[in-house]
């Protein structure tokens, strides 16, 4: 049985976030700790780890993106959840390009508002929004600027 694309993106988040957190690889241990605490099967873990390391072979290219959008401050200063998202829509805006970019941001905005809080999405989407206007793709609804996301976020 297929397991719903939202769902999956929520397992290749928290696989993504693990290895940012943890600073190691996708281990057996943790397939079968996101099995349980998702209720989800090994084999649902397994896919979405294997979607993560697609994110992973590209990290860098993801975080020079990054780099370049933030370059008032450092990509470390993000939260390792938000960084995590950010990745994954990077890598679905610029690198796969699978699904439409308002997909892309809509769902990580959606993983933003559900891990971590209202503010750090009015971010991900300004960070995501900026990251689409250096690439050419056209945004319709036009977020606050990025400087003043991330300065509401800090107040935090």
């Amino acid at each position: 049985m297929s397991l719903d694309p939202r769902k999956m993106r929520e397992l290749v988040l928290l696989l993504l976030y693990s290895i940012d957190a943890s600073q190691k690889e996708i281990s057996d241990d943790l397939i079968d700790l996101i099995s349980r605490e998702c209720k989800v099967s090994r084999s649902h873990v397994r896919s979405a780890a294997k979607r993560a390391n697609n994110v992973i072979v590209e990290i860098e290219r993801c975080d020079e993106i990054l780099s370049k959008t933030c370059h008032e401050y450092r990509i470390e200063r993000i939260g390792s959840v938000e960084r995590s998202i950010a990745r994954l829509a990077i890598y679905d805006l610029l690198i796969e390009k699978k699904i439409p970019h308002k997909v892309a941001i809509a769902e990580a905005k959606r993983l933003t508002k559900k891990f971590v809080s209202e503010e750090a999405a009015t971010f991900i989407h300004a960070l995501l929004a900026a990251i689409c206007k250096d690439a050419g793709i056209a945004v319709d609804e036009q977020p606050i600027a990025l400087k003043e996301a991330y300065e509401n976020l800090s107040e935090d």
